[in-house]
Parts: structure tokens; C-alpha cells; sequence
């Protein structure tokens, strides 16, 4: 009885000083990550002559969501109401569920 006393005591001992050794030795604090600046989306729209180009209304507000290499418009979105701008540009190349 007195060795298996002995034996748990020395386990738990062990286990003790494993996880004070791992939080001494491994930090794992943020400050690397405290200077980098997130990178904020801005929304760019399209110039009259490429709504003329499109054949779209000059008073139309329209959101250009991707160009091609040459700079032209290659997706875009009309915006009719406030708040329908796209936020999350990488939401256009991910795949649409189809039963939404």
C-alpha cells in the first residue's frame, strides 16, 4: 500500500514539473503579430467612361469587383441601396452552396 502511495506521488510529481516546464519554456505571446497592421478593403468603383463602355447609366453607383491583367472590368456589382457594396472580396471566388 505505502508503494503505490509512492508511486502515484512521484507521477504526479512528474506530471507537475512537465507542464510548469512547458509553460516556462514555450511562449506563446502575441507579440510578433501586435505590429502588423490589418489590411482594410476599400471598395473601388467604376469611372464614367467604363460605364460607358458597359452601356450602364452614368447616375448608377457601381462596384468593380475584379479586373483582368489588362485593367479592364471583369466583374462588378450595381449597387442600388446603401450597404449592398461588397465587404468581403474573397467571397467571389468561393463556391456557391446551391441550396441557398
Amino acid at each position: 500500500m505505502n508503494k503505490n502511495k509512492i508511486i502515484i506521488g512521484a507521477i504526479l510529481a512528474l506530471l507537475l514539473i512537465v507542464t510548469l516546464s512547458f509553460f516556462i519554456f514555450f511562449d506563446y505571446s502575441n507579440e510578433d503579430y501586435r505590429d502588423v497592421v490589418p489590411e482594410v478593403y476599400e471598395p473601388e468603383y467604376m469611372t464614367l467612361e467604363e460605364k460607358a463602355s458597359f452601356s450602364l447609366p452614368e447616375d448608377s453607383k457601381i462596384q468593380v469587383l475584379k479586373r483582368n491583367d489588362g485593367g479592364n472590368v471583369t466583374v462588378y456589382k450595381i449597387i442600388r441601396e446603401e450597404g449592398d457594396e461588397v465587404i468581403d472580396i474573397e467571397a467571389i471566388d468561393r463556391p456557391v452552396d446551391p441550396r441557398y
